[in-house]
């Protein structure tokens, strides 16, 4: 697994104040489980975004009656920097 691949899923959850590493974990099978469904042996920027929007948005860290942060926008751009 390239280090610059988990460099990123660590990015994207420190961006989006996720506590722990829970999501950082899920973030890594559903892109792997992804990239294998759609039949490639390797994980692709796309399958790592798919999978931060499948993960996120329930574990971002939040106040009481706060709206959700969570933007597709603000994912691609950490995932394509």
């Amino acid at each position: 697994m390239p280090s610059e691949y988990l460099r990123t899923i660590a990015r994207i959850c420190i961006e989006f104040r996720v506590d722990g590493h829970r999501a950082d974990i899920m973030i890594d099978r559903a892109a792997r489980t992804n990239a294998a469904y759609e039949g490639r042996d390797r994980v692709i920027e796309d399958d790592l975004i798919e999978a931060a929007e499948l993960v996120l948005p329930h574990r971002m860290r939040k106040r009481p009656f706060e709206e959700e942060e969570f933007s597709t926008e603000r994912l691609k751009e950490i995932v394509r920097v």
